[in-house]
């Protein structure tokens, strides 16, 4: 039987220091991803939500429910099906709007969206719904 002294590695060090690099570039963009704020942040505003029911005559209620970023909030748009409603719905824990067109077919459903905007400019969808 021969005998080999030489001793063989499961990873040679070629590979090994490539896969050593790799990690190194891979940390190195994470790192600067964050310190440059190129993945963004969360934002301080809070969370708020609103409610959308169906009233007995087809029409669309929603009700803003306010949260822990209300005080936040500087006003509130909402749409139906895409379309922007012209009842204002009041930046106040509480408020109501309804829309003013009772849909024609009482059975179908709608997406009703409710978008809040805050006092620093920025803005989030606070409610997606299908009523």
């Amino acid at each position: 039987m021969v005998q080999s002294n030489e001793h063989e590695d499961a990873v040679s060090s070629t590979v090994a220091t490539i896969l050593m690099v790799a990690l190194t570039v891979i940390l190195a963009a994470l790192v600067a991803s964050f310190s440059l704020g190129t993945l963004g942040g969360t934002p301080d505003n809070g969370i708020v939500g609103a409610k959308a029911v169906r009233t007995a005559e087809g029409a669309v209620l929603v009700t803003y429910v306010g949260g822990d970023g209300h005080d936040a909030v500087d006003h509130l748009n909402w749409t139906i099906d895409g379309t922007e409603q012209t009842d204002s719905l009041a930046a106040v824990v509480g408020a109501s709007a309804i829309n003013t067109t009772v849909s024609t077919d009482p059975g179908k459903r709608h997406r009703v969206m409710v978008m809040a905007t805050y006092s620093d400019g920025s803005s989030q969808v606070v409610m997606d719904a299908v009523v």
